[in-house]
């Protein structure tokens, strides 16, 4: 149940007689009542000097069995009230926060419900149906009573807070800020108002980092931290940005005031560590295997301070121990990321199959936009060709649009769930055009005058074929690197979901061999509209490469591509750091340090590739 206000200890023991109407607030579900300030109780409600009436001495009985937890009792004596008199909205209120506190959260609402149709302008009743309706899982009917407890009485800050905390449940962070400001305004010191508004900044602030506006996002981010110094994700959150946009100074401060706000954040732990300009302490180490033991760290938590483990002690030249703490790391994310190598290996047959030559020559788009999509296996070097694009005075780098994973989802609306890629040899002009510009939307609104448009997303090498009809001007970059560094970088980093194949080494060498089967493919044909990028070549020869790079885009030479270290831009990869500096050959061959450990690797991917990887 979520806490929307603090206990008062001081909630009297007994109903105050006769004609008194009191205040409700939560009830916990472990039993004890909560209510609202009561200061103008006896002003709104005056006691009379008559002798209580029956039902007043019936609903004291029952009320005061409530208190005492005599649960059956109170029920009894509550319905033996309303029975006599069943327009009593005290006594339909105390029964529906009894049926909330033994989770009847049905019965709590419909018998509240009866009390606000008895006093529609009842901010407490109001209140207490908004408790029902969230614990029934009715989050807009929670929002609307809520709403109105707030209306009907404008300095009450719980049921602004409690308004405030279900609108930041609801993915409404610009309200719930509106809501917990308001209960700011009449209670400055509310503990639980300025925690929720400094949560919910962060949420906006994350927001705006997705769509773009980093300047905004951390005007946010410092806005929640003003407003609570220990919300840990705001400082984290913060950090990281920095850390994307260049500044690595300021992404240490605030992922140290992160730590210092909460020592066992293991996210926290995690990006310390692999900060390019921190090389982490023994007692760092020691405190990430201290939280890593704890029957309190959930198992992704465990995940993420086993890769910070790993990674500071690659910083400590300790190969072995880093490899065993990757394995952990792996074996913890196979807990609840799975792979189906033989789904994977029919999906890519089915692309070979379906995305012949005549196929995705025989049917295109009319649209003419100049797109070019930099693909491949992550850790590639798709960062670094895409910072060097993007350093062009002609060039809009879109980073990671997913451009290709929306395409195919716009295809399945069209032609149902199973259709991709069976179906697609029956598209139309008219469909394609259709879902061109639907892409073609989404990205308007951040267009330049660019003549050239990047979408860097690894995994558009998958759909490179169904891209390639759509976008009949579009052209493709692909970068390669030695398949063992690929796979031990891949091996070093906790990607998304979506590469659960990293979590065992041996679909890792299946994976990549069916990528490489893939590209081959879409190579032979699209043929020149595939330009591949080999890593090892660009650090032996930046000049050259960057050239002939840019030849392919049709792009005049730009000596800022060659300084493309230099460039202000968000990088949102775990390459934010290495594509900051001039090029660098130490990541060659790095695979070698781990050698005994990727033997069985090695041995299946030279098997697959028909090559020696050494």
């Amino acid at each position: 149940m979520t806490d929307f206000g603090l206990i008062d200890d001081d909630f009297p023991a007994k109903l105050s007689v006769s004609h008194v109407r009191i205040e409700y607030q939560l009830m916990r579900r472990i039993g004890k009542i909560q209510r609202l300030p009561t200061s103008t109780l006896t002003s709104q409600y005056p006691c009379p000097l008559s002798k209580p009436s029956k039902i007043d001495q019936l609903l004291g009985q029952a009320y005061a069995a409530h208190q005492s937890r005599r649960l059956r009792d109170a029920e009894k004596l509550y319905r033996q009230v309303l029975r006599r008199s069943p327009r009593d909205s005290d006594a339909a209120n105390l029964l529906g926060l009894l049926y909330i506190e033994t989770n009847r959260f049905d019965e709590a609402r419909k018998l509240i419900s009866r009390a606000v149709s008895i006093k529609p302008e009842d901010p407490q009743s109001h209140y207490n149906l908004g408790i029902a309706m969230h614990e029934y899982g009715d989050t807009d009917g929670a929002i609307n009573h809520f709403g109105m407890a707030t209306r009907l009485a404008p300095d009450n800050t719980e049921a602004w807070v409690a308004l405030g905390n279900v609108q930041k449940a609801d993915g409404q962070p610009a309200n719930a800020c509106n809501s917990y400001r308001e209960a700011l305004r009449t209670d400055q010191s509310h503990t639980v108002a300025r925690s929720g508004l400094s949560d919910s900044l962060n949420d906006m602030g994350a927001i705006e980092n997705d769509r773009g506006d980093f300047d905004e996002a951390k005007r946010l981010y410092g806005e929640a931290l003003a407003t609570n110094t220990n919300n840990a994700k705001a400082a984290l959150n913060l950090g990281m940005l920095h850390e994307q946009l260049g500044d690595p100074d300021a992404a240490r401060e605030h992922i140290l005031a992160a730590l210092e706000a909460d020592n066992h954040f293991a996210d926290a732990h995690f990006h310390l560590a692999h900060l390019k300009n921190h090389d982490s302490s023994a007692d760092d180490v020691e405190r990430m295997k201290s939280l890593f033991a704890s029957d309190a760290t959930t198992p992704k938590e465990k995940a993420m301070l086993a890769y910070g483990i790993g990674k500071a002690l690659d910083k400590q030249a300790d190969y072995e121990q880093e490899f065993a703490w990757l394995e952990r790391a792996h074996e913890l994310q196979k807990s609840y990321e799975k792979f189906e190598p033989q789904a994977n290996n029919d999906l890519f047959r089915g692309l070979r199959d379906t995305f012949t030559q005549h196929v995705i020559d025989d049917v295109v788009s009319d649209c003419d936009s100049h797109l070019l999509f930099v693909v491949g296996m992550p850790r590639s070097g798709t960062s670094l060709a895409d910072q060097i694009l993007a350093s062009h005075a002609d060039v809009f780098g879109f980073g990671e649009r997913m451009l290709a994973a929306q395409a195919v989802e716009l295809f399945k609306q069209q032609h149902g769930a199973t259709s991709y890629p069976r179906e697609v040899p029956t598209v139309t002009t008219t469909e394609l055009n259709s879902i061109a510009r639907s892409l073609l939307a989404a990205l308007a609104t951040d267009l330049g005058e660019e003549t050239v448009i990047v979408d860097t997303t690894p995994s558009n090498f998958v759909h490179i074929g169904f891209l390639a009809m759509i976008f009949p001007r579009a052209r493709f970059v692909l970068c390669t690197r030695h398949p063992l560094d690929v796979c031990l970088s891949i091996y070093q980093h906790p990607l998304s979901e979506s590469h659960a194949y990293a979590h065992e080494l041996s679909d890792l060498g299946g994976y990549y061999a069916a990528y490489q089967e893939l590209v081959d493919h879409w190579t032979k044909v699209l043929g020149s509209r595939i330009f591949v990028q080999q890593y090892e070549r660009v650090v032996g020869g930046l000049d050259d490469s960057v050239r002939a790079l840019l030849h392919f885009c049709r792009l005049e030479f730009d000596p800022a591509c060659i300084d493309f270290h230099t460039t202000e831009r968000i990088v949102k990869t775990p390459s934010a750091s290495q594509v900051r500096q001039p090029i660098y050959s130490s990541s060659i061959g790095r695979w070698r340090r781990y050698a005994k450990q990727l033997d069985p690797l090695k041995i299946q991917l030279e098997q697959a590739l028909g090559t020696s990887l050494d």
